[in-house]
């Protein structure tokens, strides 16, 4: 019986985690797959175009929720566009939404349902940028 309880009792963490710890995500589209880039150290984030020659070699696509900062979706975004070889990230659009509180089942039978707050959810853009001339980044 107390074995049968601490898988209970895990199983309702491990979905608490799931449904409450909604996290900051990112996604890359590369705009020409056929060409692989070295992951890069280190991305520059940037609010305006550089003044150095670039190629965007990629879209990136943040998203964080009512869980999370703004500066977490960045932070994903950022380590996405590292892995796709970019040398910078230059945010291009912001949009803010607004999800309603909610109750949802418990997953645990015979449980109180569960309080899912409500809040702003985030959704960034970003083109990740490669320099055409070698530099140290």
């Amino acid at each position: 019986m107390k074995h049968a309880r601490l898988i209970l009792l895990a199983s309702f963490a491990a979905t608490q985690i799931l449904l409450f710890d909604g996290c900051a995500s990112a996604d890359a589209i590369l705009l020409n797959p056929s060409i692989e880039y070295p992951p890069t150290e280190h991305v520059e984030l940037l609010l305006d175009e550089p003044n150095l020659e670039y190629v965007v070699i990629a879209l990136i696509e943040g998203t964080a929720t009512q869980y999370n900062t703004k500066s977490e979706a960045i932070e994903k975004m950022q380590k996405k566009a590292a892995q796709v070889g970019a040398h910078a990230l230059i945010i291009v659009s912001e949009e803010t939404d607004y999800v309603s509180a909610s109750i949802v089942p418990n997953p645990v039978q015979g449980s109180a349902p569960l309080y899912v707050k409500g809040g702003k959810t985030l959704a960034l853009s970003g083109k990740a940028i490669r320099y055409l001339e070698n530099r140290e980044r």
